[in-house]
């Protein structure tokens, strides 16, 4: 706080004015949601597919992709309380940032019928991410892909989508979508 005291200051003693809004260059948060979200699925992929030794045996992946249709929260249950805790923060935490990112984009958009569907086609993206990271986990024999996994994941972009949303309707109740 004092730095930043000292620093607007030393701006305001050397003459410097601060920028109108009018002379800043317009960010398009469209594209900074999008890329946010586009970088962000390929640390996803580097997260859950690392160490990318994929088996791409037909018979190999026909083996393992039965293990997509156990019981939900089969493989959280024979473990430890905390281990499985541990899982489902780590599985909805990481895909938070990508529903983030994608709640950027849509509530930049123009128009209250075009940020509903681009938040429902959002939705689609971040569903579609957590099965594709299950689907690679079934080529992968260091890997466990499982159906729990896809609803945890679908979950944490959902609730990072609607975090992000909810904190702009707070911050900018009038509906302008010019600001982040």
């Amino acid at each position: 706080g004092i730095g930043a005291w000292i620093g607007a200051d030393m701006r305001r003693r050397a003459g410097v004015r601060a920028e109108t809004r009018a002379s800043r260059p317009r960010v398009s948060w469209v594209l900074v949601g999008l890329a946010g979200g586009f970088l962000w699925l390929f640390v996803l992929a580097a997260l859950f597919w690392y160490p990318f030794d994929f088996q791409l045996d037909r018979s190999f992946a026909l083996e393992r992709l039965p293990m997509l249709r156990r019981v939900p929260f089969h493989a959280y249950w024979t473990g430890s309380e905390f281990r499985a805790l541990t899982e489902v923060l780590h599985k909805m935490l990481f895909f938070a940032p990508l529903g983030a990112a994608l709640a950027l984009a849509c509530g930049a958009l123009r128009g209250p019928r075009t940020r509903v569907v681009a938040g429902f086609g959002a939705a689609i993206l971040i569903v579609v991410a957590a099965f594709g990271v299950e689907l690679g986990q079934v080529l992968l024999p260091s890997k466990v892909p499982d159906s729990t996994d896809v609803l945890l994941e679908a979950s944490g972009g959902l609730l990072g989508f609607w975090l992000v949303t909810a904190l702009r309707s707070r911050m900018n109740p009038r509906g302008d979508s010019s600001e982040p």
